[in-house]
């Protein structure tokens, strides 16, 4: 059998000074010299600056942003240029979201007594993917409604069959199962969610004119392309 305890003082660095001796030599330093450097800021000899972390650019890539920026130039009377006004853009992109929140604020009355909230462990709360979709919003003259740039948003799950039976149900029970995205889920989602919404909701005047969806360069969104859309059958809707 081992003894687990250590004599005090034997092991680790050996100490240079003792607790007292420490002591004395602390206070024996001036006060005028017992400053730190939020002295100097007070005094205006300082300051703090917050520097972040810029991308990496050469210069190839300024001038494809340069070239994309001046994209959205239109020109205009007498040599003059305006920004395009980006009415037939829709952005998508992805978005998690817990099911639910550790903490959360509700507000009952006095006479309501408050459901049982529960999980196995508040560390490990499953996180959803979803895929939004949004415009600029604006006044439809077809429906003399204001739009509200809102196309919609759909997760990536997927609805299996349980294996086994258990305490919480029993086998063959249809369970909603987050999924990770990749190529084939990103365009079931896109097909599925985003471009039927887009046909129904988008204005009618700026449809006929075109819409075009703006995604940022992740791995998966590669497989969404303008002559993939034009193959199925949407030639009035380009990446």
């Amino acid at each position: 059998m081992v003894d687990g305890q250590l004599p005090y003082g034997k092991c680790g660095k050996p100490r240079i000074r003792s607790p007292e001796a420490t002591e004395e030599a602390a206070k024996a330093v001036a006060q005028e010299d017992c400053q730190t450097l939020r002295t100097l800021a007070a005094k205006k000899e300082t300051q703090g600056s917050l520097k972040r972390i810029k991308p990496l650019l050469s210069d190839e890539n300024k001038k494809k942003r340069l070239r994309f920026a001046l994209g959205f130039l239109q020109p205009g009377l007498h040599g003059a240029h305006f920004f395009e006004n980006m009415y037939n853009r829709v952005h998508v992109d992805e978005k998690w979201f817990y099911l639910t929140q550790v903490k959360r604020t509700l507000y009952v009355y006095e006479d309501e007594e408050l459901a049982l909230r529960s999980a196995k462990s508040t560390s490990f709360i499953t996180k959803v993917m979803f895929l939004a979709a949004v415009t600029r919003p604006r006044y439809d003259a077809h429906t003399r409604q204001q739009f509200d740039g809102k196309l919609g948003i759909g997760p990536f799950v997927s609805y299996v069959a349980a294996a086994r039976s258990s305490k919480n149900r029993p086998k063959g029970t249809i369970e909603t199962v987050a999924k990770s995205m990749d190529s084939e889920a990103y365009r079931e989602c896109i097909m599925r969610n985003i471009v039927p919404a887009i046909l129904s909701k988008f204005p009618h005047a700026y449809l006929k004119r075109g819409v075009v969806i703006q995604q940022d360069n992740a791995g998966p969104h590669g497989c969404i392309t303008s002559g993939f859309l034009s193959s199925e059958g949407f030639s009035n809707i380009s990446i």
